[in-house]
């Protein structure tokens, strides 16, 4: 299960019928302080406790009036494969048996959504990730524990106080601190009112953004019970397994911008023996060479082996210019077919298991040879995007194509006439890499 988009768009008309019963969802979780709960918009939160995440925020196994959901009335669904079909399952509202049922359920796997008395999809959790309610609550939600350490944590100086006393001094301004991670400079950046940002293949994004997708995308692994019994020893493993992950997708240079203070973050942790080293190097205020240096060596994409699979499916979808879906074992494979730049067809690889994105690899097809442009990150369209698209749609929905440049963004359009006389496809592309892909009415 993906967190849909469907729940997204209705959740503001859902709370404005619902806010007299439930509370804000983020003010719960501070209550409880239990959890670190990181915002990224009004509807999205990453909660990273743990290896199991949104789930225990939403559910709360052994404790589950500290659950969102059973706190609040809410129904809790997952969604099961049964002959083939994927089919809906609801966990019996049994307080004193429930934590004992969802725990010992074969078919559980930490995803899932939560109804209101209407049936209404109010929340739905996939480990680290939840959609809920519109909430006011921008601040990073630490635990007990981590709100300890970040309580007397105001400043750029108290950062360098709280974290290992005296800091390492690199050379001037430049200082070394132990036993801070990633969210610790988060929580402080919002704290002062800023954003913290991320070098990211030549590009400044949010951090929060950049997380949400890799989160979303499956880049790091949910522990699944092999028996009805919880089993340290392979959550143990699943953990390990995400610290080398978070090593290998966090590690780089951050900046937090546009509060009270402005400062860089070189967060650079290890792995010793299953477990997160944490050093990262610090500097007040932005440092833009810094900054320009990684951009430019971050733009540098290393050669990747291609998949027989991806291989094989590039080929077929430049062949017939068109998208296809093949299932192989548990993995769904769509492809996307892009257009073309300098005679060489662009080419789009999503892998998916139980409905999620894996990931989408990008290949540049020219005649027999496939090569790997990069896998797709975090869209960011430009601004003034939204009245041009619907001009080019337009023109499409007339003309039956059309293609257009904004600001470094390739707009390719189609008419699907075979659907409705009125619906074109939007592509979006940068850099040859698809970034998104929508259906939209020409004729408005």
């Amino acid at each position: 299960m993906r967190i849909s988009k469907f729940l997204l768009a209705g959740l503001l008309s859902l709370s404005i019928a619902n806010g007299s019963e439930l509370p804000d969802f983020r003010e719960f979780i501070k209550m409880g302080k239990t959890y670190t709960l990181i915002p990224v918009d009004e509807t999205r939160s990453i909660e990273v406790s743990g290896g199991m995440g949104g789930y225990y925020a939403v559910v709360r196994v052994g404790s589950p009036k500290k659950g969102y959901c059973l706190a609040n009335n809410l129904r809790i669904f997952t969604t099961i494969q049964r002959g083939g079909l994927e089919v809906e399952k609801e966990y019996p509202y049994d307080i004193s048996t429930w934590g004992l049922t969802i725990g010992q359920d074969a078919d559980f796997r930490y995803y899932g959504y939560c109804k209101d008395k209407d049936g209404n999809v109010v929340v739905e959790y996939r480990r680290d990730l939840i959609v809920h309610p519109p909430s006011k609550v921008r601040e990073v939600v630490f635990d007990w524990y981590e709100e300890r350490k970040m309580k007397n944590v105001n400043s750029f100086e108290d950062m360098l106080r709280e974290f290992k006393g005296k800091p390492v001094v690199k050379g001037g301004d430049l200082y070394e601190v132990k036993d801070i991670n990633i969210y610790h400079a988060l929580g402080l950046c919002r704290k002062q009112g800023g954003e913290l940002y991320m070098v990211h293949k030549g590009q400044a994004i949010p951090f929060v953004e950049y997380m949400w997708e890799m989160l979303n995308a499956g880049k790091f692994k949910t522990y699944t019970k092999t028996s009805p019994w919880f089993n340290p020893a392979e959550f143990g493993k699943v953990m390990e397994l995400n610290n080398i992950e978070h090593v290998n997708r966090f590690t780089g240079l951050y900046f937090c911008q546009g509060g009270s203070e402005e400062w860089t973050f070189s967060y650079n942790p290890k792995v010793y023996q299953g477990s997160l080293i944490l050093i990262a190097q610090v500097r007040k205020g932005i440092d833009q060479k810094a900054v320009a240096k990684f951009q430019r060596e971050s733009r540098e994409m290393p050669r990747q082996e291609v998949s027989d699979t991806d291989r094989l499916l590039a080929l077929q979808t430049a062949r017939l210019k068109a998208p296809s879906i093949v299932q192989v074992g548990s993995v769904v494979y769509e492809t996307s077919y892009n257009g073309e730049s300098q005679g060489c067809s662009l080419v789009s690889v999503s892998q998916k298991i139980g409905g999620r994105v894996q990931a989408i690899n990008n290949y540049r097809v020219c005649g027999e040879n496939v090569e790997y442009i990069g896998e797709s990150g975090v869209p960011a369209l430009p601004k003034g995007i939204e009245s041009v698209k619907r001009d080019i749609a337009r023109l499409c929905q007339r003309f039956g194509q059309a293609q257009l440049n904004y600001e470094g963004t390739v707009i390719q359009c189609r008419a699907l006439r075979d659907k409705d006389q009125c619906l074109v496809e939007l592509t979006y592309l940068q850099g040859n890499k698809l970034v998104g892909k929508e259906e939209v009415n020409g004729c408005n």
